[in-house]
């Protein structure tokens, strides 16, 4: 049996959803307008800093990577002297250097240069794996210019 007022109760919380959904599409609605996704696509590769940190990241972690023959591990940021050649840098890079050179600089002891040298640098700490020692030493790598 109906009683007067049973029906607003339903209606009102009817109201309250459609008010909600309406809301929330006006907030996606906005976020969408003033966020685009392409602009974070745009930033993240015309960045020339993140550039250049993502070829060093990619030298400390692929193409010079010491990994221990004996149980396959990898140490990242541990550089192997038996893979410091041109030939081991065109292969990581495809034959396409994105950068003009770089250079290992082991504390007292001779340094590393493979391609050439340039006027902007960026140079990282790391660490030289070499006859079955580890030694501190500076990786810098040279822009182009």
């Amino acid at each position: 049996m109906n009683k007067k007022g049973e029906g607003f109760e339903e209606s009102k919380d009817t109201f309250e959803l459609m008010i909600s959904v309406v809301f929330i599409l006006a907030m996606l609605f906005l976020a969408r307008e003033y966020y685009p996704v392409d602009l974070y696509q745009t930033q993240a590769t015309s960045d020339p800093e993140l550039t250049y940190q993502l070829w060093i990241e990619r030298l400390l972690n692929n193409c010079f990577t010491y990994q221990d023959p004996q149980t396959g591990r990898i140490y990242p940021s541990v550089l192997d002297a038996i893979k410091l050649d041109e030939k081991n840098i065109n292969q990581c890079f495809n034959d396409q250097v994105p950068f003009a050179g770089l250079r290992i600089t082991p504390m007292n002891a001779p340094e590393y240069t493979l391609l050439k040298t340039s006027s902007q640098q960026r140079t990282v700490p790391v660490l030289l794996y070499k006859n079955q020692y580890l030694q501190p030493a500076q990786l810098t790598l040279y822009l182009p210019s």
